[in-house]
């Protein structure tokens, strides 16, 4: 579950343009553009009651029994950029910031940029941001068992 939270974390950067990668993620990464790594510090999950069913939805037609959990993420986002580029870092980290607040079902609370420091095992920048955010995992019920969770109502 936890890969699936940093994976659509990922996803939705990278829909907003921003390449990033997984820390889950082992495949070689291009070193000569910036790009942001998503980790996930923490993660703690409440209920939302009544075995966290939280209705039935209608989608393209479907009718869809969905179940669903608060989350309360502590986001690890280490920003990389060419060794020569340091204003590239912090530039990636504030587009990072703007697009955690548009991505559906997520609420930010706290963003955190950090120092920019050389990283001497990818040569790059890096610079280790963290943020606090509140997510809706959400599942549909597939026959009798359930889908894997994602971030936020209308997946």
């Amino acid at each position: 579950m936890l890969e699936a939270i940093a994976a659509g974390i990922a996803e939705a950067l990278n829909s907003e343009e921003i390449k990033a990668v997984t820390a889950f993620d082992a495949n070689e990464l291009d070193t000569a553009a910036p790009f942001v790594c998503v980790g996930l510090q923490s993660a703690k999950l409440t209920s939302s009651g009544l075995g966290n069913y939280i209705g039935i939805c209608t989608e393209d037609g479907q009718v869809k029994e969905m179940y669903g959990e608060k989350a309360e993420l502590s986001l690890a986002l280490d920003v990389y950029s060419p060794a020569a580029e340091a204003e590239k870092c912090s530039e990636l980290a504030d587009r990072v910031r703007c697009a955690l607040y548009g991505v559906d079902g997520v609420s930010v609370a706290e963003f955190y940029f950090g120092e920019i420091k050389y990283d001497a095992d990818s040569r790059m920048l890096r610079s280790s941001c963290r943020a606090k955010v509140c997510a809706y995992l959400v599942r549909e019920k597939l026959g009798s068992s359930l889908s894997e969770y994602s971030i936020g109502e209308d997946k």
